[in-house]
């Protein structure tokens, strides 16, 4: 095996060689994967003006890209009065073309199912398969395919080369981009039977277009690493910088943080300090209120008695009456102190109401303050946490983003990639089938 020949493919070349063993070599011959004709299975003549008319409309009116234009092609096609297999060729071209996938592969299968020898199906079908990740089946389809050309026997060389070409260019997809999801028995055995009969010139078309995959595959899984040694490289710089940056944030973070709960303490410290002064006053007050309370109580009884002795005075006969002058001053001067000391308690309730109001708003700043306080130190600990899950991951090395891997990974490992079909072409081809 030489420097350049991997297993992979000696695998490939040692089951093509069994199966074409004893041939004569092979001449020159270029693939033809851009030849003018496109169609595989051409109608024998020009497509009636009738027949063609849904036709035209699917290729024309009905092709460019847009969602409703996109469901009035399948109208179109719904409602043709002559239901070909040249129609169901242009509608499969005309799914293809609007990123409809599952109908396209409907339309192929029904191709297939009414015209088994139908060559465009046949390829749609491997192929569409193949772009859907159901490998297996697009295996299969291959083999069945297979089995239609070899009984073609009058199939033009040039038509077998643009097939071979195309056989040859999946089964290096299969061998490559996606070797590691295909199932090795189910591809080695269609290499066998594609490889069964065929031609020194067939083979090397196969084979070229198989290599040119394969190195295709090679060249960007290299350009990928390089790209990705470049975005990593990129992402280490940025990741020092921004390290650095959170850092210091956090050194920031944590000065405020030190800073934060000698404030707090302190604000609870003066507001406990504020309210034991407010209440010594109004333990004052209290202690003024009780002692009112009690002079009020006996003023009144005192008050009272004079009453009863003024009423014992007053119920007495008028010869024996005694002067009241004396007693009357009596009881105006106790009422008069009655009055003087129910003032003063009121006095006094009104300001140790105000001194137990003032305690409140002490308490209600200081809880204020304090929850501002709690909610910035909440604060700068979950940016410091989300500072330090940064760090974590950096302190990890750099990693390419995942929507970055994803990108380059569906280039690698799409099969458009290695294998597009020439819609434009395939549009023309078809067009030039109709009659004028």
């Amino acid at each position: 095996m030489s420097s350049g020949e991997t297993m992979r493919d000696k695998k490939i070349n040692s089951l093509i060689v069994a199966a074409t063993f004893g041939w004569a070599a092979c001449c020159c011959f270029l693939f033809c994967s851009n030849c003018d004709a496109q169609i595989l299975s051409p109608p024998a003549k020009p497509i009636e003006a009738q027949a063609s008319t849904p036709i035209r409309r699917l290729l024309n009116e009905d092709w460019e890209r847009a969602p409703k234009i996109a469901v009035r092609a399948k109208t179109t096609f719904e409602s043709a009065t002559q239901f070909t297999d040249d129609l169901l060729v242009a509608y499969m071209f005309n799914r293809i073309r609007h990123n409809q996938t599952s109908e396209a592969k409907l339309a192929a299968q029904e191709l297939t199912d009414r015209h088994a020898d139908n060559l465009d199906g046949w390829m749609l079908k491997t192929w569409l398969n193949t772009l859907t990740d159901d490998f297996d089946l697009a295996l299969i389809n291959m083999r069945m395919f297979k089995k239609q050309i070899d009984a073609q026997k009058n199939l033009p060389e040039q038509t077998k080369q643009q097939i071979y070409g195309r056989l040859g260019r999946l089964v290096g997809y299969f061998q490559g981009p996606v070797a590691d999801r295909v199932n090795d028995d189910l591809l080695n055995g269609t290499i066998r039977e594609l490889a069964a009969g065929m031609q020194p010139q067939i083979l090397k078309t196969f084979n070229q277009n198989r290599d040119r995959v394969l190195k295709q595959h090679d060249d960007l899984l290299i350009e990928q690493g390089k790209k990705t040694r470049v975005i990593l490289d990129k992402t280490k710089l940025e990741n020092q910088a921004e390290a650095a940056q959170l850092d210091q944030q956090n050194k920031l973070l944590e000065q405020t943080q030190a800073q934060l709960l000698p404030q707090k303490q302190k604000i609870s410290a003066d507001a406990t300090s504020q309210i034991a002064a407010v209440e010594q006053q109004a333990y004052q007050l209290q202690q003024q209120l009780t002692r009112l309370s009690g002079e009020i109580a006996a003023t009144n009884l005192d008050l009272q008695l004079l009453y009863q002795d003024l009423a014992l005075i007053l119920n007495q006969p008028s010869e024996f009456r005694q002067s009241t002058f004396f007693l009357r001053n009596q009881i105006r001067s106790a009422e008069l102190a009655l009055s003087s000391l129910r003032q003063s308690a009121r006095l006094t309730s009104n300001q140790l109401g105000g001194l137990q109001s003032q305690v409140l708003q002490i308490e209600a700043s200081a809880n204020q303050q304090t929850n501002e306080i709690d909610k910035e130190i909440k604060r700068v600990n979950n940016s410091k946490q989300r500072n330090l899950s940064k760090l974590t991951k950096i302190a990890k090395g750099p990693e390419v983003a995942a929507g970055k891997r994803k990108s380059l990974k569906s280039r690698i490992t799409g099969l458009r990639t290695y294998d597009n079909l020439t819609l434009e072409l395939y549009r023309q081809d078809m067009l030039s089938q109709l009659s004028k």
